[in-house]
């Protein structure tokens, strides 16, 4: 589907196997049509089209094409960008929740976590909050059904399949297990693209 915003803006929604290619194929149309195109904004299904000039929005046969070419590896893709980060997990009440209920011990927790390969999947309901994919299955937590009103900024949260980056303070209905210290600015974040690797480098505070 294709739904034109503006004649400057136009959002396209894709049905990419597998789904993970939505971030390298907005790279490839960034690079094949870099006089047309402003900027591309991938999310999860979704491609944000941004150009230079006013023109009629790109059809879907035209799309169809430029798919085509990208599986066949006509423009090779660059790799994601890595942003490293240093992150406290403390023994929090929402941590001992998610240790009960998955009945695992505090290693395990560590262990699980410290070696899971996480990755930017999107932006989400408040300034540079960061829905990171990768969190192991058996740490996942449904979301709290009454959110909590104190969360403080740069907190890591877990919420049902995502690891979560709080930037600012905000009422939370996910459980709260640490704190990043080293979060950069709303402006930097903001330039950083999905499929971004984000490692961490975890400390434990008891």
């Amino acid at each position: 589907m294709i739904e034109k915003y503006s004649p400057l803006v136009s959002r396209v929604s894709l049905d990419l196997s597998p789904e993970s290619n939505c971030y390298d194929f907005s790279l490839f149309l960034k690079s094949v049509h870099s006089n047309e195109l402003l900027d591309v904004i991938p999310s999860k299904n979704e491609i944000l089209l941004c150009y230079k000039q006013e023109r009629d929005m790109l059809s879907k046969e035209f799309l169809q094409n430029a798919y085509h070419l990208f599986t066949k590896g006509v423009l090779a893709s660059k790799n994601p960008d890595t942003l490293n980060l240093k992150a406290t997990i403390k023994s929090t009440e929402d941590l001992k929740l998610i240790l009960n209920s998955n009945q695992l011990s505090l290693d395990d927790f560590i262990n699980q976590l410290s070696t899971a390969s996480f990755k930017l999947d999107m932006f989400g309901f408040i300034p540079g909050f960061m829905y990171l994919d990768g969190l192991p299955k058996e740490l996942h937590m449904p979301r709290k059904s009454s959110p909590a009103y104190n969360c403080p900024a740069n907190s890591l949260a877990i919420g049902g399949q995502y690891l979560g980056v709080y930037k600012y303070p905000s009422p939370a209905g996910w459980f709260i297990i640490g704190q990043i210290l080293n979060l950069p600015s709303l402006e930097k974040l903001h330039t950083l693209n999905r499929g971004t690797k984000i490692v961490f480098e975890f400390i434990y505070e008891a």
